[in-house]
């Protein structure tokens, strides 16, 4: 794969940068309890005679992780945020359309959000110091170019799109110094899945713990969670309707 942020990781970075005004009803699209429908139906490897181990089970599907990375090109799909503000302790989400294509380019679009100010809002970064945002203000739309660490570009957990990407996301996963920890498999909506537990240096400022569910007939991951020292869920991405390697429209990295 490529793996917020999606988002971007993918991601609902950058979103905040401007406040608009107006819009449609919020929309809470996660609200930061069970993941949907995910059922982890099969024990740990080694409650099963003859099975690999689980520790074996994590290497070989981070392997296989890392090899379709390298032959992925490009990605799109349907990203879903969820997020508790670093601030305010309130529950926020969003459904954007994600878009990625190597080394580093990332488009996002938001098309619901608990807070209808940032329904519309298009992000586009091209890997750079710089990033491209088109939001509504005041009833117009305007577009404006922000440095990446710009405070104004910080997401509502405090972090900014290139520490959250996709792939930081991978590198955050794959990093070799990770404590792993094989969960069990199972389902999430259509897809096989197997659930991994990772410990990272990697992880961001805050995060003491993360889980990864990982579709495990295309090695993608496909959901993301932070937790705090608490063992609080702060942050989670999803992508659901993943394609690997598609056509993507010309405008997909502009902003129109």
């Amino acid at each position: 794969m490529v793996l917020r942020h999606a988002r971007h990781a993918l991601v609902p970075a950058a979103a905040a940068i401007l406040a608009a005004c107006g819009g449609p009803p919020p929309t809470v699209v996660d609200d930061g309890k069970n993941l949907g429908n995910l059922k982890i139906i099969q024990s740990p490897p080694q409650a099963q005679p003859g099975a690999p181990a689980p520790d074996q089970v994590a290497r070989q599907l981070l392997a296989d992780i890392a090899a379709v990375r390298q032959t992925t090109r490009n990605l799109k799909c349907e990203l879903t945020g969820f997020f508790v503000n670093i601030n305010t302790q309130e529950p926020g989400s969003t459904l954007s359309d994600f878009h990625f294509e190597k080394p580093n380019k990332t488009s996002l679009t938001i098309k619901k959000s608990s807070d209808p100010r940032k329904v519309g809002t298009k992000v586009v970064w091209l890997g750079g110091a710089k990033m491209a945002v088109r939001t509504k203000f005041l009833g117009f739309w305007l577009s404006v170019s922000v440095d990446v660490h710009d405070d104004r570009a910080r997401d509502p957990r405090g972090y900014f799109i290139d520490e959250t990407g996709l792939e930081s996301t991978l590198l955050t996963l794959l990093d070799t110094r990770n404590q792993v920890k094989y969960e069990g498999a199972g389902q999430l909506d259509n897809l096989q899945v197997a659930r991994l537990g990772i410990v990272s240096p990697r992880s961001l400022k805050g995060i003491k713990r993360e889980v990864f569910v990982v579709d495990t007939q295309r090695k993608v991951p496909v959901v993301r969670e932070m937790y705090d020292g608490g063992g609080k869920l702060v942050f989670r991405i999803k992508m659901d309707r993943i394609q690997l390697n598609t056509a993507l429209p010309a405008n997909t990295f502009k902003i129109d």
